[in-house]
């Protein structure tokens, strides 16, 4: 029998995530139950997802992607992180 093998989440900008797992960046501008909308100032996304987050913190939302919304996994709160860098840092990785 084969191992199960989870594949990664793709780093990708808002507006390059079509159809699979991906990881993407932005602001939290509206929250409503679970439904958050997530702006990475170039296009938005709709993350389904119970989380305790506020509107205006900087995220990182984990999962798959369908029709221009996400069922997420996993949001991390990365108001801490230096934005220029990670901004820098996606762009390497996407070269």
């Amino acid at each position: 029998m084969e191992p199960l093998r989870v594949w990664p989440y793709k780093p990708s900008k808002i507006g390059e995530a079509k159809h699979g797992k991906f990881a993407v960046a932005g602001v939290i501008v509206d929250k409503q139950g679970d439904l958050t909308l997530i702006d990475d100032g170039l296009a938005k996304i709709s993350v389904l997802l119970e989380h305790n987050l506020a509107i205006g913190c900087f995220v990182r939302a984990f999962g798959r992607v369908t029709d221009g919304e996400m069922q997420g996994d996993l949001i991390q709160d990365i108001n801490k992180i230096d934005k220029f860098l990670y901004a820098k840092t996606l762009k390497l990785i996407h070269e």
